[in-house]
């Protein structure tokens, strides 16, 4: 197999894992709005997998990316880009479009990731204050209460004290 065909075939494995991390992104979206944490758990398993997928076609990238720019041309680019501008014909067209896939999918990708943060940030906070509370001060004997006659902490959050 030719260093390009090689390179070409790698491409495709990376867009593969990345589309693969896309959908994972948007169902962790959905499991993080829902509270599935055996399913989160589970997402973040198959992430870690395909990461390692991920990080082993990178690596395999690096590695056939000069062989494929010497079987193109003279140059001594070895960006995907520089394989691109080198090369012409049906290997240019292929290259241009996996490129163009790769990066619009890998934006796409760190943008959920971004989002997803933020959610389980919000999610996480969330939890917190419910948990606050419904959780006594740990010290009830401190003067724990604000001027509205609610328990309070030192952030002034109200606490849930049984009575009516």
């Amino acid at each position: 197999m030719s260093a390009v065909a090689e390179l070409t075939e790698n491409l495709r494995e990376l867009r593969r894992v990345i589309g693969e991390l896309l959908t994972l992104s948007y169902e962790k979206r959905r499991v993080i709005s829902h509270g599935d944490t055996d399913r989160l758990a589970e997402i973040s398993s198959l992430e870690t997998r395909l990461l390692s997928q991920l990080n082993a076609a990178e690596r395999k990238r690096y590695a056939v990316a000069p062989a494929a720019m010497r079987e193109i041309s003279d140059g001594d680019g070895s960006t995907l880009g520089d394989l691109i501008n080198a090369s012409d014909g049906d290997a240019r067209k292929t290259l241009s479009e996996l490129k163009t896939e790769l990066t619009s999918t890998m934006k796409l990708l760190m943008e959920m990731n971004e989002r997803n943060t933020e959610l389980l940030r919000k999610q996480i906070d969330h939890n917190a204050d419910v948990i606050d509370v419904l959780t006594p001060p740990q010290d009830p004997l401190n003067n724990f209460y604000g001027g509205n006659g609610q328990l309070t902490d030192e952030r002034q959050r109200g606490f849930y004290s049984g009575e009516a």
